[in-house]
């Protein structure tokens, strides 16, 4: 036991590997949610709290019919390091063809929902019409954004798993600082208008997207997968469809059962009161919990990634290092991710909103959040391991149970039997999260990981494996005798 613990907290080359995409992840990550709070506060501060409030409601609307398309583009992230540890490199762009298509068809339908009932589902919130006037105005001109988000997040999955993290994370700061620093500007310049901040959205991310995919031709980083990509019909692929789907689906299930988990939770906060103060505070909430959630998020993408690399290429002993190197190091950074929270738990509020009201709701419920956090956020990267197993389906199942069966039920007797506010909603999702975490540590602790591998290795194989990027120590036995006998050696 020793041993292998020591072996799991050594600083050798697949720690160093881990560790440095894991931190790509989280700054990737964490800047943009910091940012995206940054914006809210400004808003609320300069705009004035009708528009803040339309502002946060239609992400929580449109966000409920938006975890249907979420699958389709982060399929990739486990797919792509699959394929990339089998050196398949056509089906790798074959699976970014197929996430990009399938993501725009899928949200297709949402656009066009929401088109006729954002208003409604603002004033049903509680709402003034004002506020819903807003809110869709803002809706329309940000609509774009349905489709154009989940072509980027295909190209930022291929280039945080293949290699171009650093990139990857210069580009997410640069143009994320920009565009927070030209909304800044116009509020203080005195737009009043949140359409208007909308309409800069939207054209900022486009060029952000074409400026970005310029940049990866020029470089040639799309070389090796213009075959799977455009040159072929990856629909006549039925293996890479097959793959697609039965990770996409059981992805977008998840996330459909995570949101509508927290859009049952907005019902509840809703049932407290007429005013929709229960409701923002609620929907701040999400967006500061998402923020220091983050921080400690890229360790699971990057365990998904690097567990599924060594899943891919046969490695198991060096997939099983990973994870445990990875439950290690996510269990550290949120004790010190919730002890931050708690020493900025004074400012947060009157940060984010200048309500008193909402300022105190959030001031509550900020305890529970940092202790909430910290199994939580073990529990996210033993999810994300176990679907780099390829067990996507058995870990949606296990999360539809404990949520639904668990977490959504707990929140109801607090709210409707003993009256609690806010603060019983939160403590029923971390009696939730406690739980989900144990069992996906004991699906971990029990995995055939042997069976598991050969099962990836067998659906993204290429024709005549290659190992030039492996260590001599990483190779498999019969493949260093063989590099023996034609001259090659360690050195």
């Amino acid at each position: 036991m020793l041993e292998r613990f020591l072996e799991t907290v050594d600083w050798d080359k697949e720690m160093k590997k881990y560790i440095t995409l894991a931190g790509h992840y989280s700054v990737q990550g964490i800047v943009v949610e910091i940012l995206g709070l940054v914006e809210i506060s400004l808003i609320g501060h300069l705009m004035g709290i009708s528009s803040a409030n339309a502002y946060i409601i239609v992400g929580i609307t449109t966000g409920f019919t938006g975890t249907i398309t979420t699958g389709f583009y982060e399929c990739t992230g486990i797919l792509i390091p699959q394929a990339n540890g089998a050196k398949n490199y056509v089906l790798i762009g074959r699976y970014m063809q197929l996430a990009m298509v399938l993501y725009c068809i899928v949200a297709l339908p949402a656009a066009i929902f929401w088109c006729f009932y954002t208003e409604k589902a603002i004033i049903w919130y509680g709402f003034d019409a004002k506020t819903a006037a807003i809110g869709y105005k803002y809706f329309l001109v940000t609509l774009p954004n349905f489709f154009t988000y989940g072509i980027d997040a295909v190209l930022y999955e291929l280039l945080n798993t293949v290699g171009r993290h650093k990139y990857a994370t210069t580009f997410t700061l640069v143009s994320s600082i920009a565009h927070t620093s030209i909304i800044a500007g116009m509020l203080f310049y005195g737009v009043k208008d949140l359409w208007v901040l909308g309409l800069f959205e939207m054209l900022s991310e486009t060029i952000c997207l074409i400026i970005n995919f310029a940049i990866m031709v020029y470089n040639g980083w799309l070389d090796e997968y213009w075959e799977g990509l455009i040159k072929t019909n990856g629909l006549k692929d039925l293996r890479a469809v097959k793959n697609v789907f039965n990770t996409a689906i059981p992805l977008s299930f998840a996330w459909l059962l995570t949101y509508g988990e927290w859009e049952v939770m907005t019902f509840f906060a809703r049932a407290m009161g007429n005013g929709g103060a229960e409701v923002a505070a609620w929907g701040l909430m999400g967006y500061l919990w998402s923020a220091f959630e983050t921080l400690t998020n890229g360790f699971g993408d990057a365990a998904e990634v690097r567990v599924g690399f060594r899943m891919g290429s046969g490695q198991v002993r060096l997939a099983k290092l990973c994870a445990d190197k990875a439950m290690y190091v996510s269990f550290t950074v949120a004790v010190y991710a919730t002890g931050i929270l708690f020493i900025l738990a004074m400012w947060i509020p009157s940060w984010l909103t200048p309500d008193p009201t909402l300022q105190k709701m959030l001031f509550d419920i900020i305890p529970l959040i940092g202790f909430g956090q910290i199994l939580m956020v073990w529990g996210m990267v033993a999810w994300a391991v176990l679907g780099a197993q390829g067990r996507i389906r058995i870990a949606t199942a296990l999360e539809f149970f404990i949520s639904w069966g668990i977490g959504a039920p707990v929140a109801a007797i607090m709210t409707f039997v003993f009256n609690y506010n806010l603060e019983g909603i939160v403590g029923a999702m971390t009696i939730s999260y406690t739980i989900g975490t144990n069992v996906y540590l004991y699906m971990l602790h029990t995995s055939d990981w042997e069976a598991l591998s050969a099962i990836v290795v067998a659906s993204n194989v290429a024709e005549g494996e290659t190992f030039d990027e492996f260590d001599w120590s990483e190779l498999p036995e019969n493949i260093r005798d063989a590099a023996i006998v034609l001259g090659y050696n360690k050195s």
